[in-house]
């Protein structure tokens, strides 16, 4: 006895937590509480966002026009270009060369590719040849 009253004050509590949210459940339909379906729901209206492009997204030496557009330092960049193309290319050829004279045999498509990246190396070295004189 002394505990059943304990029992029924929690049985009374939940039975007003299920309807407090029966009630705050129904905020979500127009029409109250229907039980068997029925009802309307709300529709969901988000707003839909542009994204825009950040004033400070370009900001930097690269971002900025001068720093860009600078006739000087274009020249340098358009130099170590070159001179990155043929360091690369003479990279190649010794690369090929070696890794084909391992047999001491040259087959004739490694010839062929040898070729290939002897003309490679040579037009490299024309452009920056052609670039230092003009610049």
């Amino acid at each position: 006895m002394r505990y059943a009253k304990k029992i029924e004050v929690i049985i009374l509590v939940a039975f007003v937590a299920v309807g407090l949210m029966a009630v705050g459940a129904s905020a979500q339909i127009r029409g109250g509480i229907r039980f068997g379906g029925g009802g309307f729901h709300r529709p969901f209206i988000g707003r839909g966002y542009y994204r825009t492009r950040s004033p400070f997204w370009n900001s930097g030496y690269w971002g900025d026009p001068f720093y860009r557009e600078d006739p000087y330092l274009r020249d340098r960049r358009m130099r170590y270009d070159r001179e990155k193309a043929v360091r690369d290319a003479r990279r190649k050829i010794n690369e090929d060369t070696e890794k084909f004279q391992a047999n001491r045999y040259i087959s004739p498509p490694e010839q062929e590719k040898l070729d290939k990246d002897t003309r490679k190396y040579n037009e490299a070295v024309q452009r920056l040849d052609k670039f230092n004189r003009e610049y």
